[in-house]
């Protein structure tokens, strides 16, 4: 089952080190961002570092909020606002709605 929304990863050794993001398929991203991390080709740097440190048992991911994925950004936004996410590279919100993140499982 699809699952759009606002989600968080975080670390737990340093539990200050959030990302913050937003997906139409939350789950599917989340194995996006661990697949690229495994493959040490993740975008995001600071993510990316983190993960070659500490490994992904480090990371814990949780849903903040479900939202129709018309509806992704205001709230992406709010919780970026929030939470002032130390591995956000770009703290302001953004639709990268029909972007691919990566192929697939």
């Amino acid at each position: 089952m699809k699952i759009s929304g606002i989600y968080k990863i975080q670390s737990k050794i340093k539990p200050e080190k959030i990302y913050i993001g937003s997906a139409i398929d939350i789950h599917s991203r989340w194995r996006c961002h661990l697949r690229m991390m495994k493959n040490n080709k993740h975008e995001n740097a600071k993510l990316q570092n983190h993960y070659n440190k500490y490994g992904k048992n480090d990371f814990v991911f949780s849903i903040l909020i479900g939202c129709d994925k018309q509806d992704l950004i205001s709230p992406e936004q709010f919780y970026i606002d929030a939470y002032n996410p130390f591995f956000n590279i770009c703290k302001k919100a953004g639709s990268s709605l029909g972007v691919k993140h990566g192929p697939e499982f």
